[in-house]
C-alpha cells in the first residue's frame, strides 16, 4: 500500500516538473523573439540603445526566469528527497524485516537446541532403561528375583518391564500386583502378547485357580497356535481337576507340532500311568528319556510312575548308561 502512495506521489511531481519545465520554454522562446526581432529593425548602430531598452522592457521577464528555475531546482530537490525519503523507508523496512528474520532464526535455534537437549536426554534415559532391563533379566533368569525386583520397581512403565514385573512378583507370590502388572503389559500395543496372556494364566494356577488359568493359556494358543508350553501347561491344569483325558488330548495337540518335543512325551506317560494304562505309560516314557536321558532320574521320583516303578521295563527304561536302576 505505501509503495503505491509513493508511486503516485512521484507521478504527480513529474507532472507538475514537466509543465513547469513548458513554461520555461515558452518564455524563453517569447523573449529571444522579441530581442532578436528589436535587434533587426534598429540596425546595428542602435543595437546597445535597443538591448538596453528590451532589457528594461523585460525586466520582469528576468526575474521570472530565475524563479522558474528556483522552482524547477526545488523540484528536483522536492524529487530528490521523496526519493530519498522512500529509500529510507524502504532501508527501515528492510533493515526490520531483517531483525525480524534474525529473531526468527534466534527462536528456531533455541528450539533446535532445547530438541537436540531433549533428544540427547531422552537418548540418555533410554539407554539407562534398556541398561536396567537387561540387569533385571540376568537377575531374573538366575532366580535373584528380589535383585530383580530392586531394579524393575522404579523403571518407566513400557511392555517387558510390565511383564518382567508380574513375572517378578509372581516368584514372590505377589499373584494380585503380578496380574496388575500383566494386565498393564497388555495395554501396549506392541509387544508379545500370547507371552503375557501365557504368564497371566501361570499367576491363576500358581494361585490354584485352574479354570481361569485354562482361559489364560487359550488365550495365548488363540494368538499363537503353536505354543507348545501354554498347550503343556493347559494340560497340567487339566489334570489337576481330574480331566485327564483332556489334558492327553493337549499334549496330543504338541506331538503334533513337534514330534521331538520330550516334555509332551514325559507328561503324556504320567498321565497314562494314572489311568493304569501301562503299556502307553511306558511306551511315551521310553520315548522321553531317549529324547533327554536326564529325566530317567525325574520319573523314579515322580509320584505318577508309582505304580510302576517295580516293574521291569520300567527299571530298564530308567537305569543309567552303566546299567544301573536308578
Amino acid at each position: 500500500m505505501k509503495k503505491k502512495i509513493y508511486d503516485i506521489l512521484l507521478l504527480i511531481i513529474a507532472i507538475f516538473a514537466g509543465i513547469g519545465l513548458i513554461i520555461c520554454a515558452v518564455e524563453l522562446v517569447r523573449y529571444f523573439s522579441l530581442r532578436w526581432g528589436s535587434l533587426g529593425r534598429l540596425g546595428v548602430d542602435n543595437f546597445g540603445s535597443e538591448l538596453a531598452l528590451i532589457t528594461i522592457r523585460n525586466g520582469s521577464f528576468v526575474l521570472q526566469f530565475v524563479a522558474w528555475i528556483t522552482s524547477l531546482s526545488a523540484i528536483v530537490i522536492a524529487v530528490g528527497s521523496v526519493l530519498g525519503i522512500r529509500e529510507m523507508f524502504q532501508f527501515r523496512k528492510a533493515r526490520h524485516q531483517l531483525l525480524d528474520d534474525i529473531r526468527e532464526l534466534n527462536v528456531k535455534h533455541e528450539k533446535y537446541q532445547r530438541s537436540v537437549e531433549n533428544f540427547e536426554k531422552s537418548i540418555e534415559e533410554k539407554l539407562k532403561n534398556e541398561g536396567n532391563l537387561i540387569r533385571a533379566k540376568i537377575f531374573y533368569t538366575q532366580g535373584h528375583y528380589e535383585d530383580a525386583w530392586e531394579v524393575l520397581k522404579d523403571m518407566l512403565a513400557s511392555y517387558e518391564v510390565c511383564l518382567y514385573k508380574g513375572m517378578v512378583l509372581a516368584r514372590r507370590k505377589d499373584y494380585s500386583d503380578a496380574l496388575t502388572s500383566l494386565n498393564a503389559a497388555l495395554q501396549f500395543k506392541r509387544g508379545d502378547k500370547a507371552r503375557v496372556h501365557f504368564n497371566i494364566g501361570k499367576c491363576w494356577e500358581e494361585n490354584l485357580q485352574y479354570e481361569e488359568a485354562i482361559k489364560s493359556y487359550d488365550l495365548a494358543i488363540e494368538i499363537k497356535g503353536n505354543y507348545w508350553a501354554a498347550y503343556n501347561n493347559k494340560a497340567l491344569s487339566l489334570k489337576r481337576l481330574g480331566r485327564i483325558n483332556d489334558a492327553i488330548a493337549e499334549l496330543k495337540k504338541i506331538i503334533g507340532i513337534d514330534k521331538n518335543n520330550e516334555r509332551a512325551y514325559y507328561n503324556l506317560g504320567c498321565y497314562y500311568a494314572i489311568l493304569e494304562d501301562h503299556k502307553e505309560a511306558l511306551k511315551c516314557l521310553k520315548r522321553a528319556v531317549e529324547l533327554s536321558p536326564k529325566l530317567k532320574s525325574m520319573a523314579t521320583t515322580d509320584s505318577d510312575f508309582a505304580n510302576l516303578v517295580e516293574s521291569e521295563e520300567f527299571k530298564e527304561i530308567t537305569k543309567d548308561d552303566d546299567g544301573v536302576d536308578k
